[in-house]
């Protein structure tokens, strides 16, 4: 559960930054929405692969194959997580305010355990070449 917090921490604080970045580049630099949404979730997710390899997970082992695992991660976090909302709502299970954080559960545990297990994995130092998912 230790990982699991400092996982959260690492969210909060990754969150905040990609936000705050997207707000200035709108905001401060004038910059198109588009762009700034781009390169603020772009510092975003190296700010998150950095803090959870070397914070969270503290694992060594070769950036490239780690970072394209961290983003295939993240895109099938994303994708879990999409599957999930369209279903909750689209099903009328739950409306869309409660089907988003339960979306967003799905994301971040998906997430969490696939970082856990398969990019950040202490079995090997190029984890996420060897593990499939």
């Amino acid at each position: 559960m230790k990982t699991f917090g400092k996982y959260l921490m690492v969210g909060v604080l990754n969150t905040s930054l990609t936000l705050t970045t997207i707000y200035i580049l709108i905001s401060g630099l004038g910059l198109h929405h588009v762009l700034s949404n781009f390169l603020g979730y772009s510092a975003g997710i190296m700010v998150s692969f950095t803090l959870n390899r070397c914070f969270t997970f503290t694992a060594s082992g070769k950036y490239g194959p780690q970072f394209a695992g961290f983003l295939l991660t993240f895109g099938v976090s994303y994708i879990l997580s999409l599957l999930a909302l369209l279903g909750l709502v689209e099903l009328k299970f739950l409306p869309y305010w409660l089907a988003t954080v339960t979306s967003l559960g799905i994301y971040t545990i998906a997430s969490f355990l696939l970082n856990k297990y398969f990019v950040f994995s202490q079995r090997s130092p190029n984890s996420a070449l060897q593990h499939p998912l």
